[in-house]
């Protein structure tokens, strides 16, 4: 058995969630959900938080692809925070990840997520990125802010494991029973 059909059969078992914050970015979102369809992971449910004014006809083709794997939470306030901290109280499984809208993911998405979070000892996981404008975010500070300024260096594109002070953006990674303890 290859080693990808190992990982997804050890960890096929679990149910995951996968929460997705929106804001009037149709465009962005339709492709994500179209990628959360295409996941290899069978076990998956999408809540999306919807902050928008009006629900696009690409997003609702896009849902119709999820199916009765997604819920679709229409809210009246603003801020990602609260949209996140919305869906994983509404979530059915104890592994979440978290996605911004405007991300698009290869089928193994979740199951490299799991992966991860499967190591004995972690509780978060976050993933890199790229931004076109900022280029290559490497260093060997990743998640760390500046000591004297304290300003945030993302460092993403660095490669290894590390722990982190904070993980803005992105997608990440993570169990109710960690943001229990949190909050």
């Amino acid at each position: 058995m290859s080693l990808d059909k190992l990982r997804m059969a050890e960890h096929s078992q679990h149910g995951v969630s996968v929460i997705v914050p929106t804001l009037q970015r149709g465009d962005f979102l339709a492709d994500c959900l179209r990628d959360l369809a295409a996941q290899t992971h069978e076990r998956l449910e999408v809540v999306i938080v919807d902050q928008s004014d009006s629900v696009p006809p690409q997003v609702a083709e896009a849902l119709k692809l999820l199916g009765d794997r997604a819920s679709h939470y229409r809210v009246n306030f603003r801020g990602l925070p609260s949209a996140r901290n919305f869906g994983w109280q509404f979530a059915k499984h104890e592994r979440l990840i978290f996605v911004d809208d405007d991300v698009r993911i290869p089928p193994d998405f979740v199951t490299r997520h799991l992966d991860a979070l499967s190591t004995p000892g972690v509780g978060i996981v976050a993933g890199g990125f790229d931004e076109p404008k900022r280029g290559h975010d490497a260093g060997p500070n990743t998640g760390r802010f500046f000591r004297h300024t304290c300003d945030p260096h993302r460092g993403f594109a660095a490669t290894g494991r590390f722990e982190v002070d904070h993980a803005q953006g992105c997608n990440f990674a993570t169990f109710k029973s960690v943001l229990q303890r949190v909050g």
